[in-house]
């Protein structure tokens, strides 16, 4: 006998197909349900509709300089949505870029050691010019001072000096290897002329000597015959110079016959004198031998016969010696040695004699 007929109770999920029964849920005005206070303590805060829940999962950057990442959202089951990092690929920072080229060090020390040594050579070269320049000054100086004090001329005379160089080294090991001076116009005997003096080993400290030193007066022809003319002592009234000599004409008025004669003159040295001698007579155009002259003019010929002399001496300081005359094209040419304590004998510098 069948049992009688019971009402079957739904399960709370119910059957496939039918939703189960649920509470009735009270709403509000504005569409949504109303939760009381103790749920809404406890229970999260309602979701609208249009808000999705997300989480953010931070990814730690690497080490290395790279892009930033970017997250990348996924939508999960359930309502939710994931954010992950999107994954880049992993690229070499420097792929792309220029290679940059290691800079090479530069070695300092030697830049600085060889820019040392250039301030040094650039300084020592200063300060051997102004040694050199100074060194010189001052024997350039203290030579045209003793050669004006010694041949009696003005303090504003040129005087040109010369020394070898360097004149740094020599200044200092207290001798010049050689000293050359050239004086224009020095009063010679009612005439001038230019001297020149060569010296040798010449002292710069303590006494002022010269080891060898030599001069010369040089006299124009013009100078010359003028000098010769007034110092031979003949009654001239022409003097040419006939190298290696000289020819006089002699004033016709010296013989009662008014006949013309020429004398020729060798010069010479004797006792720092400049001697002319007779060689050979012309008179009245003919050639005649000392002797001939003698007897054809007798008394008269004495002045033509006897040599005749210039003193040089009395117009240079005494320490210079007449040792050679020389006639020639270029005028009268006087060589003489010079005492090397010229500088230090103050008797040295007084005029010579003859």
């Amino acid at each position: 006998m069948m049992a009688p007929h019971e009402p079957r109770i739904p399960e709370a999920h119910g059957a496939e197909g039918q939703d189960a029964p649920t509470a009735p849920i009270e709403m509000r005005a504005d569409g949504r349900p109303a939760i009381d206070d103790a749920a809404r303590s406890d229970a999260p805060a309602p979701r609208r509709e249009d808000e999705t829940p997300t989480l953010e999962i931070p990814v730690q950057a690497p080490a290395q300089t790279s892009p930033p990442t970017r997250s990348q959202q996924y939508v999960v089951e359930g309502g939710g949505a994931l954010f992950a990092p999107e994954q880049t690929p992993v690229s070499d920072p420097g792929a792309g870029a220029p290679v940059p080229v290691p800079r090479r060090r530069r070695r300092r020390g030697p830049v600085i050691a060889a820019a040392s040594l250039l301030l040094l050579a650039g300084l020592a070269a200063g300060g051997w010019f102004f040694g050199e320049s100074w060194a010189e000054g001052e024997v350039v100086r203290t030579a045209q001072q003793e050669a004006r004090a010694a041949l009696g001329l003005p303090d504003d005379h040129p005087v040109d000096v010369e020394v070898p160089t360097p004149v740094l080294p020599q200044y200092l090991a207290g001798a010049l290897s050689a000293l050359d001076i050239a004086v224009a116009d020095v009063p010679v005997g009612g005439v001038r002329g230019d001297l020149t003096m060569h010296a040798e080993n010449v002292a710069v400290r303590g006494e002022t000597t010269m080891g060898d030193a030599r001069a010369e007066v040089s006299l124009s022809p013009d100078a010359a015959r003028q000098l010769l003319a007034t110092s031979s002592g003949l009654p001239t009234v022409g003097l040419e110079l006939t190298p290696p000599g000289v020819r006089v004409s002699l004033d016709p008025g010296l013989f009662d016959s008014g006949v013309d004669v020429d004398v020729d003159l060798s010069p010479s040295v004797g006792s720092g004198e400049l001697l002319l001698s007779p060689q050979a007579f012309s008179v009245g155009g003919a050639d005649m031998s000392a002797d001939l002259v003698r007897d054809r003019f007798g008394d008269y010929a004495e002045p033509m016969l006897s040599p005749r002399s210039v003193c040089l001496a009395a117009a240079l300081p005494r320490a210079f010696t007449l040792t050679a005359v020389a006639v020639d094209d270029a005028g009268l040419t006087a060589r003489f040695d010079v005492d090397g304590a010229i500088a230090e004998n103050e008797a040295l510098r007084a005029p010579g004699a003859c």
